[in-house]
């Protein structure tokens, strides 16, 4: 069986960030967030849920610290909205905005040597352990999961 070098080249990668991430499982409300004071409310609300998930300590305070910075990444394009899920052994946080970003090339790069993109995404993939990107003419999605 032979593989098609074009399977796994940028154009596939394209399609596949242009879809769409799936739902998470058991997701609660969503919440929609448009001012910098509704910041606090997007921490509040995933703090309840890596309560609820005994999370440890070091691992909720990365995943809060994680998530604020998505959503503030989101109100520089008006704002957003904050999902909560749990799937299998692992909590899912999802933020979602309306824009259209650009496929990205690898890992997210340091906000020094990258000034032209916010830190959210750098931080997020050091502090939890799956950083899932997707975005198309629907917006972008930036979903992490903290495993259990």
């Amino acid at each position: 069986m032979t593989t098609s070098s074009a399977a796994a080249g940028p154009t596939r990668l394209q399609v596949l960030f242009e879809q769409r991430l799936p739902t998470p499982a058991a997701p609660g409300l969503p919440f929609t967030f448009v001012r910098t004071a509704d910041l606090a409310t997007v921490r509040r609300r995933v703090q309840a849920h890596t309560a609820a998930a005994a999370l440890s300590a070091d691992a909720a305070y990365n995943l809060t610290l994680a998530v604020h910075e998505l959503a503030v990444d989101a109100l520089t394009h008006g704002g957003g909205t904050l999902l909560l899920g749990r799937e299998h052994a692992a909590l899912v946080c999802e933020v979602r905005d309306s824009r259209h970003a650009s496929l990205p090339g690898t890992a997210p790069r340091h906000p020094r040597l990258n000034p032209s993109h916010r830190r959210g995404l750098w931080l997020a993939d050091q502090l939890c352990d799956l950083v899932e990107v997707r975005s198309g003419p629907w917006g972008t999605a930036a979903r992490i999961t903290t495993w259990l």
